[in-house]
């Protein structure tokens, strides 16, 4: 665990076009993983996942210490391994693919695998998923620079793709994109309740 030495892994900055300040944390990430020795970095956020797996060597001729993980990829091998145990949950979900993890990363299936695995859930999908899915509309910081454009995004994702299913649940693996989603879904009264699947994950285990 880094706690209080945890910081930010600099995609905003990268995606602000400040490419030395965001070398600059790297490199501090880079050192404080190794203090820790650790052999496993596992980030809950598609953009922290998207920035070390690939911006960090790709971009920024940085190198991580270090395997690194998504919490979805690594809360699958333990369900494929039955070293974690699902309980049921009656919910219709559909499941958003976030841009950083699914079409940067190539990371699709491990989200859906777990939702599946849990006893009476049903995902649904939308129509455009995958590496068709649309964008939130928080990505790049455009959340920070300009909340209204981003809002109306997510509703018209909502409104267009995931009212229409008739489910009761929207999950996604991306902080960022559960937060525009959530703020969506209450602005515009839609009624539809935003989870990361960690959290169906946590609600699954704790039954």
């Amino acid at each position: 665990m880094l706690g209080e030495k945890e910081g930010c892994c600099g995609y905003v900055l990268l995606a602000s076009g400040l490419w030395k300040e965001a070398r600059d944390v790297a490199l501090r990430v880079v050192e404080r993983m190794k203090e820790t020795e650790s052999k496993i970095l596992v980030t809950s956020c598609a953009g922290c996942y998207y920035t070390f797996s690939k911006l960090y060597s790709e971009v920024l001729n940085v190198e991580l210490p270090c395997k690194v993980m998504h919490a979805s990829q690594f809360v699958h091998e333990l369900v494929s391994r039955k070293q974690l145990e699902l309980r049921g949950l009656s919910l219709a979900v559909t499941y958003h693919d976030p841009c950083s993890l699914g079409r940067h990363s190539g990371v699709f299936e491990e989200p859906r695998e777990i939702l599946k695995a849990i006893p009476g859930l049903r995902l649904i999908e939308m129509p455009l998923s995958r590496r068709h899915a649309r964008c939130c509309g928080a990505g790049g910081g455009l959340w920070s620079f300009n909340y209204r454009v981003s809002v109306d995004s997510a509703f018209r994702r909502l409104a267009e793709d995931v009212v229409p299913l008739g489910v009761d649940t929207l999950a996604t693996a991306c902080p960022t994109c559960h937060l525009n989603f959530r703020h969506a879904s209450v602005k515009k009264s839609l009624g539809i309740k935003t989870y990361d699947v960690m959290e169906i994950v946590e609600k699954s285990a704790c039954t």
